[in-house]
C-alpha cells in the first residue's frame, strides 16, 4: 500500500493530466481542474490552522484579525466541506480488507474497519440474485428475446453453410474413428437382423405374410406359370436335341440286347428320319397350352410348400447359419468399402442441405418458439441460473477494480460532489464570518 503523501501526489497528477488533455470532453476537464484546485488547498487550510495555534502558543506571534477571523475560518470550512465529501466517497470502498492498515481506521479510532461494499459484499450479491432475476430477468421477456434472437440465427443464410463447413471438417479429422466405430455397431445390427429373420418363426413369418399371400392371388400364379413355360419354351432346341440323343441311345441299347450290331453311326442315321424340327414345334406347341399353365400353377404351392419346409429342416440348419455367415461377411465387407463413400456423397449432396434449409431449419424455428412459450422459458431461467451467477460475479469482483471502474465512469458526477462540498463549505464559512465583518463596519 502505497504511503498517504505518495497517494495524494498520486491523485493530484492523474487530476492535472486530465485537465490538460484537450482530447477529453469540456466538462471532464473543468471538474478535474476544479479538484486539482481544492485538493491542495483544502489540504493546506487544514494544515495552517494547527500551525497557527503552535505559533501563538510558543511565540509571541500575533496573526492578523482578518487572517485568524476571516480568511482561516473560510478556508477551513471550504476544506472540511471538500474532505468530507471526498471522504465519504472513499468510506464506499475501503478499506477493502479488515486487518488492512488505513488512514480511515486512523481517522475513526478504529471504527470504521471496511468499506461499505466490501463489508457487505456477500449482502449485496445475494439480494442482486434475488432481484434482478424478479425485476429485470422476466420470464416473458426473456423468452420472447431468446425466440427473436434464435429466429434471426436459424434464418441467417451462412447458418446452413457454417453447420455444413463445421460438419464437413469434423467428419474429416475424425474420418477414420468414424467408421471404425459405426462399422462394429453397423456389423452387430445386420448380425442381428439376420439371426432374426433367417430362424424358423421369421421363415415361417415371411412366407405366410409374404409368399403364400402372393400365391394365393390368382393373377400372380398365373402370371409365374407363364413366365416358367415361356422360359421352357425357349429351352425346346436344347429339349428336342436332348430327346434325339435319348432316342439314339435307345436304339443303341435295344439293338445291343438282340445283338443286332447297330452302331453308332446306323443309330444316328436312322434318327435322322425323324423330322426332330416338326418334334420342337410339337414340344413347344404342347407347352403352350391352357392345360400345361394350369398343371405349373397348380404345382407353385405345392413346390412353395415344399421348399419352406426344407429350409426348416433340422438338416438344413447348418446350411442356413452358413448362408447368415456368407451373407454377414459380404455386408461388412460392403460397409468396409462403401461407408465412406456413402458418407462422403451424403455431405456433397445438395438436396440433403436444399431439405435441410427449407424443411428441417423451419421446423426447428416452430418447435422452439413453442416450446419457449411453455415450459422452455422455466427450463431455461433454471439452466441459467442467473441468481447463482450473479451472486458468483459479485462474491468475485475484485473492489479496486470496481472502484476504478466508477471512477473512470462516474468521474464527472464524482467531480461535482467534490466541488459541492467545496463549495458548500466556503459558503458556510463566509456566514460564519459576515458578523464579525459587519460588526466591524
Amino acid at each position: 500500500m502505497a504511503s498517504l503523501p505518495g497517494r495524494i501526489a498520486s491523485r493530484w497528477r492523474h487530476l492535472y493530466r486530465i485537465a490538460a488533455n484537450p482530447a477529453l470532453p469540456p466538462k471532464r476537464r473543468f471538474f478535474a481542474g476544479s479538484e486539482f484546485f481544492c485538493l491542495p488547498f483544502s489540504l493546506l487550510a487544514l494544515a495552517l490552522l494547527p500551525v497557527a495555534t503552535l505559533l501563538r502558543l510558543l511565540t509571541d506571534w500575533t496573526p492578523p484579525d482578518g487572517l485568524i477571523n476571516g480568511v482561516m475560518p473560510v478556508a477551513a470550512m471550504a476544506g472540511i466541506g471538500y474532505l468530507t465529501n471526498y471522504l465519504a466517497i472513499k468510506m464506499l470502498f475501503e478499506p477493502y480488507y479488515q486487518r488492512e492498515f488505513h488512514l480511515l481506521k486512523l481517522l475513526t479510532g478504529g471504527l470504521w474497519q471496511q468499506g461499505v461494499l466490501p463489508a457487505n459484499r456477500a449482502n449485496i450479491g445475494h439480494k442482486l440474485a434475488v432481484e434482478i432475476p424478479r425485476r429485470l430477468l422476466k420470464p416473458e421477456q426473456l423468452s420472447l428475446q431468446l425466440s427473436q434472437a434464435l429466429d434471426d440465427v436459424l434464418a441467417d443464410p451462412e447458418l446452413l453453410a457454417q453447420i455444413r463447413g463445421s460438419i464437413e471438417r469434423f467428419l474429416s479429422q475424425r474420418r477414420e474413428r468414424l467408421i471404425a466405430s459405426l462399422l462394429p455397431q453397423l456389423a452387430e445390427s445386420l448380425t442381428e437382423v439376420l439371426n432374426r429373420q433367417l430362424s424358423d418363426d421369421g421363415i415361417r413369418k415371411f412366407w405366410a405374410d409374404v409368399i403364400d399371400r402372393w400365391l394365393r392371388n390368382e393373377n400372380n400364379r398365373e402370371m409365374i406359370a407363364r413366365q416358367i413355360v415361356a422360359a421352357i419354351q425357349r429351352k425346346s432346341p436344347q429339349m428336342t436335341e436332348l430327346v434325339r440323343e435319348t432316342v439314339e441311345d435307345g436304339l443303341r441299347h435295344y439293338a445291343n440286347r438282340l445283338s443286332l450290331g447297330l452302331t453308332g453311326n446306323l443309330a444316328a442315321k436312322i434318327s435322322y428320319f425323324v423330322n426332330w424340327d416338326r418334334v420342337e414345334t410339337s414340344i413347344r406347341a404342347k407347352l403352350g397350352e391352357p392345360a400345361t399353365v394350369e398343371l405349373v400353377k397348380s404345382e407353385l404351392h405345392t413346390v412353395s410348400e415344399q421348399f419352406k419346409n426344407q429350409l426348416l429342416d433340422q438338416r438344413s440348419g447348418y446350411y442356413l447359419e452358413e448362408l447368415k455367415s456368407h451373407i454377414a461377411d459380404f455386408l461388412s465387407s460392403y460397409l468396409t468399402a462403401e461407408l465412406p463413400k456413402m458418407i462422403r456423397q451424403l455431405l456433397n449432396s445438395e438436396e440433403l442441405w436444399e431439405y435441410l434449409r427449407a424443411e428441417v431449419l423451419p421446423l426447428a424455428q416452430r418447435y422452439i418458439r413453442r416450446w419457449l412459450r411453455r415450459e422452455g422459458r422455466e427450463v431455461v431461467l433454471q439452466r441459467l441460473n442467473f441468481g447463482k451467477q450473479i451472486e458468483y460475479a459479485v462474491a468475485r469482483q475484485d473492489i479496486r477494480d470496481f472502484q476504478r471502474m466508477v471512477d473512470t465512469l462516474a468521474a464527472n458526477q464524482l467531480g461535482a460532489i467534490h466541488l459541492l462540498g467545496f463549495l458548500l463549505g466556503l459558503l458556510f464559512g463566509l456566514l460564519m464570518v459576515l458578523p464579525n465583518f459587519c460588526g466591524q463596519l
